[in-house]
């Protein structure tokens, strides 16, 4: 389980922090009760989010379905999804970019 903290720590900064310039604001769309809220807590507890220079508003919501339409609508910049999704409103035309965040393996039930 630590690992899996570690990893998705790294990604979640490797995702924000990358493209950064200083004061850079992001706003991601985050579920609530999810893991990614308390990564974000962390991030913030340490810091990290100003040594990376950015301001990381959170648009907390009930679903990750919510988390789309915030997106689709552009009331986020960055959600947590699959890349079944994102693959699917790619090739319905949306400029949208699938980073790994974790490194578990989901099921594709048919």
């Amino acid at each position: 389980m630590e690992n899996f903290v570690r990893i998705g720590l790294a990604a979640l900064l490797g995702l924000i922090a990358a493209p950064a310039n200083a004061a850079d604001t992001v706003r991601m769309a985050i579920q609530k009760t999810g893991t990614v809220a308390w990564e974000l807590a962390v991030i913030r507890a340490h810091g990290l989010d100003k040594q990376a220079g950015l301001d990381i508003v959170t648009l907390e919501l009930a679903t990750p379905e919510a988390g789309k339409i915030a997106l689709r609508g552009g009331a986020a910049d960055i959600i947590v999804s699959d890349w079944l999704w994102v693959s699917r409103e790619r090739h319905l035309g949306a400029k949208l970019v699938f980073y790994p965040y974790s490194s578990a393996v989901g099921a594709v039930m048919v």
